[in-house]
Order: C-alpha cells, then structure tokens, then sequence
C-alpha cells in the first residue's frame, strides 16, 4: 500500500509539472513525519520505519526530484531518526551493545550466538538439518536470525549464494524500470525493489555485527505466514508489471514528456476510458432516440 500511495501521488505531481514545487516537498515531509511517528514512535519498530524510508527514496529518486530538495528530505530523515533513538532507551541500549563489540554480557547474546553460528559454518557448512544453533541456542532462529543458521548450514558458500541470488533478483527487477514508459509503473517497481533490498540489506548486516540488531527478517527464507504473503504479493505486482514492458530502453525525459498534462496513472486512464465509452453510448442512445 505505501508502495501504490508514494507512486501514484509523485506521478501525479510529476505529470501536472509540480513535482519540485515546495507543495510537493512540504507534503512528501508531513507524510514521512506522520508514518515515522506512528511506526517508529508509537509502535516502535525502527526497522520497519527505515524500509519505508528506502520506499521514499528510492521513489523520490526515480521521480526525478532535484537534488536539492532530495538533501532537504534526506537531512529530515536523519534528523527525525537521531531524535527518535535519542528518545527511546531501548534503542540507546541495542546502540551500546552494538557498540561493545566481544562482550560477554548477557546483552549481546543474541549477537555472540549469530556470529558463533557464522563461523562454525566454515566453508561449506555442516550441512542441511545438521545446525547446533538452530536447537535452543540461537532466538529466533528460524526468522530474524535465519541468516546466521544458513551459513552454520551452507557455510561461505551458501551465504555467498543466497546473497548473489538476491543481488540478481533486485538488480533484474530494477533493470525492467527502464523498459517501463509509464511513470507510475516505474516508481511501484522501484519502491518494491527499495523494500525488498533494505530488509535484505538490514537483516544481513545485523546478523554479520555491521549495524545493531533490527529485528527485520530476511524475505523469502524467513519463516512467517504474513510476511511470506506480503512478499509474494509484491513480487507478484512486479512480475505482472514486466508484461508492459518495452523492447528497448526508454529514456526518462521520453517517459515525461508521455505522460502529457494529465496523470498517466493506469487507474484514473481505466476511469476516462469506462468515462469516454459511457458518454459515446448515452450520445449514441440520444440520437437513436431523435
């Protein structure tokens, strides 16, 4: 849904040439203020609030908004995130774990754990139903911490894979944006493409120490009924969207300039077209009737 709104909302703005007018900036603002508020502050989830952020801007980005105004929204996001963590003890306290690295507290167990399956994986793994981890050790082991299980399993190897394959997934998914000569259908490709690569991107560098724990799980391997089903609907969005797809690669400026002074967005052209064809028929029943 946050996918569909940002799209819908920048295409329009784009096509009615506002997309840079300081309306445009201070509403995109007011509409990351308020989703940060509410998941980040009243539901606490930072790794949540931080995909919708990549959302946002990978959005904005493909939108083609100016630089300056993209540094004005980037300088707010940071500023909102520092004020939030500096507000809530719990993130002050996964930062300080994060930051006593080789600890032996009971505040870094989560971590130790990760990494201790990490290593024992070696290059190859243990093999496939042959994790220590997995069997009371390490929490959460079959959803956020499924990463670390993986290369306790697989090894470097399998890590390595797992990571490619993802890599070539997102990278084929962004590539179809440039086949694409709607600019409401590039953005929804792109804020799926932003999604699935910041909880792949948080989930693997929270399980190798590079950033703190985020509780974000790795899409497509995690165990979860809803997530699983999130996944797959977007996934499936885009492969859907790949069929309007163009046999070269259409420049952004051609993309702009096809979208005329009214918004290219597919649901309002299904409108004027149910609008178009009742108007030929009440004109067609007014002259049968003359």
């Amino acid at each position: 849904g946050t996918v569909l709104f940002i799209a819908g909302y920048l295409s329009t703005r784009l096509a009615n040439g506002k997309l840079n007018d300081k309306l445009t900036l201070a509403e995109v603002l007011a509409v990351m203020l308020v989703s940060l508020l509410i998941i980040v502050g009243l539901q606490r989830d930072m790794g949540t609030g931080a995909a919708i952020v990549a959302i946002f801007l990978i959005e904005l980005v493909m939108s083609g908004m100016s630089w300056r105004k993209l540094a004005i929204v980037l300088g707010v996001i940071v500023l909102l995130f520092v004020v939030m963590t500096l507000a809530a003890p719990h993130r002050m306290s996964r930062i300080f774990t994060f930051t006593k690295s080789g600890s032996n507290a009971d505040s870094d167990y989560h971590i130790n754990q990760a990494l201790i399956g990490l290593g024992s994986g070696g290059l190859t793994g243990r093999g496939l139903g042959q994790s220590v981890q997995a069997f009371g050790w390490l929490p959460e082991a079959v959803n956020d911490s499924i990463f670390a299980i993986v290369g306790e399993t697989l090894g470097f190897v399998g890590t390595v894979g797992l990571i490619a394959t993802f890599a070539f997934l997102i990278m084929r998914m962004f590539s179809k944006t440039n086949y694409l000569n709607n600019m409401y259908l590039r953005l929804v490709v792109a804020g799926v493409v932003g999604w699935l690569a910041s909880h792949v991107l948080a989930n693997v560098m929270a399980m190798t120490h590079l950033i703190p724990l985020t509780g974000i799980t790795l899409p497509l391997v995690s165990s979860g009924g809803t997530s699983a089903i999130f996944v797959m609907i977007s996934l499936g969005v885009v492969f859907e969207i790949s069929c309007y797809t163009a046999h070269r690669r259409i420049d952004i400026a051609e993309v702009n300039e096809s979208q005329g002074g009214d918004s290219e967005n597919p649901v309002r052209r299904r409108r004027q077209r149910w609008s178009h064809s009742t108007d030929r028929r009440r004109s067609r029943t007014t002259t049968s009737a003359g």
